[in-house]
């Protein structure tokens, strides 16, 4: 964080910034608040619209389980295939930690979306999966994505 402000700080400077476009989403993937800040406001603006996007976040009706059973996961939900905000593994692949609010003893991945075209990324998290979602796995694909994100675990 101290190096994200320290670089901001000088490129508002140099660059003349005017002023930045918030966009926050809610748990539907809408676009639930659009707001003009400006510079001298960023990171106060910023620290304040990142609450309002976790409030936002999609849930689960329940804090524990001992088994999540996911039935598809895919680059079109989530980066790592199954949003860890939601599924409790944002800090830990393979177990929740004080930090979630969800805390889900195994996941269970059934299949792959028809959208991630085989990327797998985010399978890793899970403890189970069933052949069908291993038939739909483009491994090449997972294993370019999950390297270059810097998490081979993840495939």
């Amino acid at each position: 964080m101290e190096i994200v402000t320290a670089v901001a700080a000088k490129v508002i400077a140099k660059c003349r910034v005017i002023g930045g476009l918030a966009i926050v989403e809610n748990a539907s993937d809408e676009t639930a608040l659009i707001e003009a800040v400006p510079p001298d406001k960023f990171l106060e603006r910023e620290s304040q619209l990142l609450k309002k996007a976790i409030e936002w976040l999609p849930r689960l009706p329940f804090k524990e389980c001992d088994l999540l059973i996911v039935d598809r996961i895919g680059k079109n939900i989530s980066g790592t295939g199954m949003d860890t905000n939601v599924v409790g593994r944002k800090y830990n692949d393979h177990a929740a930690t004080e930090k979630d609010t969800v805390r889900c003893m195994r996941i269970l991945v059934r299949g792959l979306t028809e959208e991630t075209h085989g990327n797998a990324c985010g399978i890793g998290l899970s403890e189970f999966t069933t052949e069908k979602a291993v038939a739909m796995v483009n491994h090449k694909i997972t294993a370019i994505n999950c390297i270059t994100g810097n998490h081979p675990m993840g495939g």
